[in-house]
């Protein structure tokens, strides 16, 4: 049973006990569908699963100690991009659907990565990242160092990354401050590069 598995020298966490549960509704949850229609993908409590798209049983795709979670379609829909955190801090990885293998592409100790999304071809991952000025990146699908999209003005936040239908531009939710609840509406606008 994989939700057992040893610690690791990243995330030294042991296992103490095995929760099991069913249910049939979620909150919180990010969801995806495959570029063909036919499949759901979404995490629930730190695990990913998928589905078909017209209903019944969940099978769960990653599972243990990590937290997973924000997963996406690749484009051609044969895999599959998300958060964890099971290199000890959060980060980007992709898993191959039919291998099951999964590759780390981001490589932050102190950051943290809210959201990310493929480019239309797939060659490409835009993901927003930081620790209260969040900002966006980019990174090829087969990772390395990849580079800032904006670091300026310094108290912009921008997450939720999407590209438009051609590729040429991102969408992202800003807002400039901390968030507070006696703010005045919006709290977050849109805005593209």
């Amino acid at each position: 049973n994989d939700s057992t598995k040893k610690a690791t020298k990243e995330l030294p966490l042991e296992p103490e006990r095995l929760i099991k549960f069913s249910t049939n509704k979620g909150t919180w949850i990010s969801l995806d569908i495959s570029p063909d229609g036919s499949t759901l993908i979404f995490d629930m409590m730190g695990d990913i699963y998928s589905m078909p798209v017209s209903g019944g049983k969940a099978t769960r795709i990653t599972g243990g100690m990590p937290y997973d979670v924000h997963p996406r379609y690749s484009p051609d829909g044969t895999s599959i991009l998300f958060i964890s955190d099971k290199s000890g801090s959060d980060n980007l990885w992709t898993m191959d659907l039919q291998t099951k293998e999964q590759k780390q592409l981001t490589k932050d100790k102190n950051k943290y990565h809210f959201s990310a999304e493929w480019s239309p071809d797939g060659d490409y991952i835009v993901g927003t990242r930081g620790r209260r000025n969040i900002k966006p990146f980019i990174v090829h699908k087969d990772g390395g160092s990849g580079a800032n999209i904006l670091e300026e003005p310094k108290n912009r936040k921008m997450i939720d990354p999407a590209f438009s239908a051609d590729g040429r531009h991102f969408f992202f939710y800003t807002r400039t401050g901390a968030w507070h609840n006696k703010a005045h509406l919006p709290q977050y606008i849109i805005v593209n590069i």
